[in-house]
Formats: structure tokens, sequence, C-alpha cells
């Protein structure tokens, strides 16, 4: 005897019975029917902020906050005073009377070690070992054991005659030919005057060299 074979409108009434029945189970509220039902396990992926706040940065020790940056903490302690470059005067002088080097006046003031320093220019001088009066106190000393040496190389001063500026003369011009000296040695008697901002009618204190008398004197007065 053959079993008979379900017609497919028999097949099809079981499978919706059964879609009933799984819906059933699912939609009861009795814990049984729950139980009996298959558990599905969904996977959790963790949440990825993609615009996250920034941090606050972390406060900084006080002593850290109150310390100044090396640069400026450099340029204060390093104090600084300017001067006017006299005449004969160069880096190495000024550095030797300042108790520094050549390097630190040159770095200070921006230009190499090999600048030619000119009588009347105005630099910055570094003060943190010489005070400014020490600095001047040592720089007029060596300027007057620099004119007395140099004088007694020419048999000292006759005396001092007062020169007045005349068109188209410098301070080099009469130095030259007026007093035949230097020019620091002509800056040395006239301190307060810029020898190379002279005008018309200035006046200047310009030593006689005795030789220079002497010379006169052997020459004769000059022929008609």
């Amino acid at each position: 005897m053959h079993a008979s074979i379900p017609s497919r409108s028999t097949f099809l009434l079981g499978l919706a019975t059964l879609a009933a029945c799984g819906r059933s189970v699912i939609d009861s509220t009795d814990p049984v029917a729950l139980s009996a039902a298959p558990v599905v396990k969904a996977s959790v992926l963790p949440t990825v902020d993609l615009d996250p706040e920034p941090m606050a940065p972390l406060p900084l020790p006080a002593e850290l906050e109150a310390a100044p940056a090396p640069l400026e903490a450099a340029l204060a302690a390093q104090e600084s005073t300017d001067i006017v470059v006299r005449a004969g005067e160069t880096l190495v002088v000024l550095a030797d009377l300042a108790g520094c080097t050549a390097e630190d006046i040159a770095k200070l003031n921006g230009f190499d070690v090999t600048h030619m320093m000119l009588g009347g220019e105005s630099i910055l001088l570094p003060v943190d070992r010489v005070d400014i009066d020490t600095f001047q106190a040592r720089r007029s000393e060596r300027l007057d054991r620099r004119l007395d040496r140099y004088l007694r190389g020419r048999g000292g001063v006759a005396g001092v005659s007062t020169h007045r500026v005349h068109t188209g003369e410098t301070g080099w011009s009469i130095a030259r030919d007026v007093v035949s000296a230097p020019l620091w040695v002509v800056a040395a008697y006239n301190p307060d005057v810029d020898l190379d901002h002279l005008r018309i009618g200035d006046s200047l204190q310009v030593p006689v060299m005795a030789d220079m008398v002497a010379d006169l004197s052997e020459k004769g007065p000059a022929q008609p």
C-alpha cells in the first residue's frame, strides 16, 4: 500500500499553520512559551565619537608659569647703556674698559667683531659687570695716560690756543693742518664738541706742541 503524497495546497496550509504558531509563541506573554522560543543573539558594536571635544590642557605648576622664556631671561639679565664712541677708541679698548669681550659688544649691537669704530658713533655697552660710572672713570684715566704719553713724546705742550672754525674746515683737517696731531688729541681737549658736525665760527681749544714752537724758532721769522 502506497502512502499518499500531500497535495500542494495541503503543504502550503501546513507552512502557514507553523508560521502562525511561531508568531503566537513570540507574541505570547506566557513564560513557558517564551522560554521555548529561539533566542537570537545580537552583536553590539562600540560607539565611536567621530568629533570628540578637545581636551583642556593640564595646568602647569606655578613655578613654571612664572618662569620667563630663556631668551627673555637672558635679555633681562643683561643690562646695557648707550655711549658715544670717542675718536681713537676701538672695540677692544671699550671691551677692556667695560670688563667684557669685544664679542659681547658686537653681539649686543648686531655687528661683526671686525667692525671699525668711528668717533661720534653711538653704540650699546653691556654694564652687567661694570657700572657706567666705573666705566667712565676708567675711560677718563686711560685717555689721560694716553695723552700724557703722546705729549711727552712731542716735548710737551707750549700752550693752548683757541681756533675758530673756518669755511671748509673739519675736525680732521684742523687736527692735521692746525695742530699736527691725531684727531683724538683734539677731541681730548674738546670733550663736549662733536668734531664730526662742526659749524663755521665754532671755537676749539687746540694744544700748541712744544716741538712745533721749537721748529719755528729755529727757522726764524718768515721772510717777506
